[in-house]
């Protein structure tokens, strides 16, 4: 038997090559040895933050870093950050730090990192069918406190969902998951198209209500009732963190090594759903004739999105050529997919005018 002879060797094939005979079908192995992108997710380990590396206090539905929210209902009070302490080969993570701890956890209240993934991102999974894909997940996690995190993937509108449980085992110390987990064979799914597809969430606080879920298995549900099952561990202590990083989803039931791509690459990726602009004063020419200036985003983004200036002095100028006087005209935006045109909101004729930006060009096709 060709297995037990190399099995009598010390390392007869390699960490690759242990992963490669664990396969059990052509496929699986075809995903294992695929040269292109694995790892679906974007910005999994933390590089990218357009919107600034920290937040305070922050709110519902913040951005830590691009991709990747702290959503909650809660009285408790969070910062959130790009922190630079992460595990070797990594350079940030995702940290949640608290510091007013919910001192009376309410059956509806929640705290959680939450990432949404885009219909197109999932439609070689076939979720939904028959033909369903086993998933892996991978990350590395370090809490300040041990125990069992609850953790579960859910489809776009919360009717689907498959709760699971992983143990942080010491505090303050840097340990690596992974997570495989069946394709989801019934159900609804969005697997095309660029609304929302599918979402998973790394809980660190959960109220009753979300605890009655059965672990590893898909089932229906109706308001998360049963997104995660019991666990142990919930960070309500002042000063308490979560992190998170090397974030890795893949089809196959085996969690190879994280895809590093290029920044370039991740943050084009990112660009989809988000941009900012650096901190510049930029000249949109404009004419009477035309009425309106174009600005190009680097990136086609998922949908219209919305557009805003900000940052110091954070306005839009309408001023003569070559002139310093403003005109006092407000702009009209009009958004597409590949940028926006602002539009004069009365006609000058015969005159020539500059759109003059001060500030960040920010703009959000968020799922």
């Amino acid at each position: 038997n060709i297995r037990e002879k190399l099995a009598e060797l010390e390392r007869p094939i390699g960490l690759n090559g242990q992963a490669l005979m664990a396969t059990d079908t052509p496929q699986q192995a075809f995903d294992l040895l695929n040269v292109g992108r694995r790892n679906i997710l974007i910005n999994g380990d933390m590089r990218i933050a357009q919107r600034g590396s920290s937040t305070n206090s922050a709110a519902n539905n913040t951005y830590i870093v691009d991709r990747w929210q702290y959503e909650a209902s809660t009285t408790g009070v969070v910062n959130v950050e790009q922190s630079t302490d992460a595990p070797a080969g990594f350079k940030y993570s995702s940290k949640i730090t608290i510091t007013t701890a919910d001192s009376n956890i309410a059956s509806t209240d929640f705290q959680q990192i939450l990432y949404k993934m885009e219909a197109n991102d999932i439609s070689q999974l076939n979720y939904g069918t028959s033909n369903a894909k086993t998933c892996t997940l991978s990350f590395w996690v370090k809490a300040s406190k041990p125990g069992t995190f609850p953790f579960s993937f859910q489809n776009h509108n919360g009717t689907r969902v498959y709760p699971e449980n992983y143990s942080v085992n010491q505090a303050n110390t840097w340990e690596y998951k992974t997570i495989v987990f069946p394709g989801d064979t019934g159900g609804s799914w969005v697997t095309t198209g660029t609304s929302l597809g599918f979402r998973f969430t790394f809980q660190f606080m959960l109220g009753s209500s979300f605890t009655g879920g059965t672990r590893g298995a898909w089932a229906a549900t109706t308001g998360f009732q049963n997104l995660c099952p019991p666990h142990t561990a919930n960070l309500q202590e002042t000063n308490a963190t979560f992190q998170i990083t090397g974030v890795q989803l893949e089809s196959g039931k085996v969690a190879t090594p994280f895809e590093y791509r290029s920044y370039g690459q991740e943050l084009a990726l990112c660009q989809r759903y988000y941009y900012a602009s650096a901190n510049h004063h930029h000249v949109l020419f404009k004419n009477s004739y035309w009425e309106s200036s174009t600005f190009y985003f680097p990136e086609t983004m998922r949908a219209a999105p919305s557009v805003s200036l900000t940052g110091s002095p954070g306005t839009l100028h309408l001023r003569l050529l070559n002139g310093n006087s403003d005109i006092g005209n407000t702009p009209v935006y009009s958004t597409f997919t590949d940028g926006f045109l602002l539009t004069s909101s009365t006609t000058n004729n015969d005159t020539f005018y500059n759109w003059i930006l001060n500030g960040t060009i920010t703009a959000s096709a968020e799922l």
